[in-house]
Formats: structure tokens, sequence, C-alpha cells
């Protein structure tokens, strides 16, 4: 009898515009990000299974904010349909950050 669960193999794979993820048991998830007019273009996919499904979701910045050295969104909209899976539709959000310890979701 083992007293620790046996590790489920898991393959990461990440690179500037996007992930491929293997996890034994789940499938394999991929994802890929393009800029889009000033925006995020990003294309998601999962395999086998019921939670076979395809992601594509689009997120634009509305207005910017300087945090110490950089700039981050102050307000954001993201639209993300799902096509296939058990769960289809759509996902709006809107995105506020008041401060950088306080971000608010609608």
């Amino acid at each position: 009898m083992f007293l620790f669960p046996w590790p489920q193999p898991l393959i990461d794979l990440q690179h500037p515009n996007g992930q491929f993820t293997y996890t034994s048991g789940e499938g394999l998830s991929t994802s890929a990000f393009l800029p889009f007019r000033g925006g995020l273009l990003e294309a998601q996919h999962q395999y086998p299974g019921e939670m076979k499904s395809f992601t594509l979701g689009l997120d634009q910045a509305l207005s910017w904010k300087r945090s110490g050295l950089m700039v981050r969104p102050s307000f954001q909209v993201s639209l993300n349909p799902t096509f296939g899976g058990s769960n289809p539709g759509a996902r709006a959000e809107i995105v506020h950050s008041v401060r950088e310890e306080l971000s608010l979701i609608c």
C-alpha cells in the first residue's frame, strides 16, 4: 500500500505566444495568443473526452494606468465564446483596476 498517491504525468510547454499542456487522464489543452488592434486575441482548445471544446477570446484594454515602471490596463473588456464541450456559451468580463492590489470584475 502506498502512503502517497502516484503523481500524474504532466507535460507543460510554454512559448511567447502560447502553451501546450498534457495531463494524464485529462488530455491535451493548447492556447495561442496574438496581439490584435491594441488588445489580445486568444484561442484555446481542449481535447479529448467531454471536455473537448474550442474558445476564441478577445481582450481589449480601454484605458491604461502607470504602475511603477510599467503601464497596465485600468479598464479592460473580454469576450470569450466557447464551442463544444460540456459547457458551451459566451462569457464577457469588464475588469477595472482601482489600485495595484484591487481589481473589480463584472
